[in-house]
């Protein structure tokens, strides 16, 4: 049998049909979120990032007092934020692979400011060299090893960061077939997957976490508040799982899929 013919539609008309799609799929994440259809977990993370953001704009807009007229410590924190938002914002829309994009740039802000804060000689480095040098210096690979060097473990290892990459902007010709669904049904633009919700959710939690962790430091906030965002940022990370990461995203698809045949065929 023939395929039947497609209308397609152009102009304003897709752009407005496109966004209703999403829009429809952010209400109906609010609604799973908030009527507890997503377990215990996913809103007890979304819960948990809206307290650990408030706590990063608190750090990133001088309210506990301004250590430095260059603030530049303070905008890297502001960005950390605004990366975050735009992580969740887009996996409220269904666009999880450009979600993932953003994850892996706040991981490598997380790592950024874990070694500011760990080596504080390399944040004057990193403030006063040219550009080449910066990059040269402080690329993702050379922040993981001096992170190593001083014998801390960085906030994103390298195999969760080479994952992020390959699920987000690095497109590998596997990567770029791989589906957010059981059934491995891939859409154009917005889609719906819990499982790509909670993995989400999960990492950001888990980075976010950690950086709540070193952001007073970072920032010299007074020892009060740098005790309410260690605390913050262990409520966070206790919310978090090591069951969905990103590092094995594909095996728990791969088996979800693997259940669902199974019970068809019974």
């Amino acid at each position: 049998m023939e395929n039947e013919a497609i209308e397609y539609v152009y102009g304003l008309e897709l752009l407005k049909n496109e966004f209703q799609i999403e829009d429809n799929i952010e209400q109906t994440t609010d609604f799973l979120l908030s009527n507890g259809q997503l377990g215990e977990r996913a809103p007890q993370i979304y819960q948990e990032l809206g307290t650990a953001l408030s706590f990063l704009l608190q750090a990133s807009s001088c309210q506990w007092g301004c250590h430095s007229n260059d603030h530049i410590a303070e905008n890297l924190i502001r960005r950390l934020a605004n990366y975050s938002f735009a992580t969740l914002r887009l996996a409220r829309l269904g666009l999880y692979n450009e979600s993932v994009s953003m994850l892996r740039s706040i991981a490598e802000l997380a790592n950024l400011i874990e070694l500011f804060t760990v080596s504080p000689t390399t944040f004057i480095q990193w403030s006063t060299a040219t550009p080449g040098d910066r990059w040269k210096s402080f690329k993702p690979n050379e922040v993981h090893r001096k992170i190593i060097a001083t014998h801390n473990r960085p906030i994103v290892d390298r195999s969760t960061y080479a994952k992020l990459c390959e699920l987000g902007p690095h497109v590998s010709p596997e990567s770029a077939l791989f589906s957010h669904q059981h059934d491995g049904t891939v859409y154009v633009g917005g889609e719906f997957s819990i499982f790509a919700l909670l993995l989400i959710l999960n990492e950001l939690a888990i980075m976010v976490s950690a950086c709540l962790k070193l952001c007073g430091h970072f920032v010299k906030a007074p020892d009060d508040k740098i005790k309410e965002l260690t605390k913050a940022g262990e409520v966070l990370e206790e919310t978090a799982t090591s069951w969905l990461r990103i590092t094995n995203y594909e095996e728990r698809i791969k088996n979800e899929n693997l259940k669902e045949q199974s019970k068809n065929v019974s």
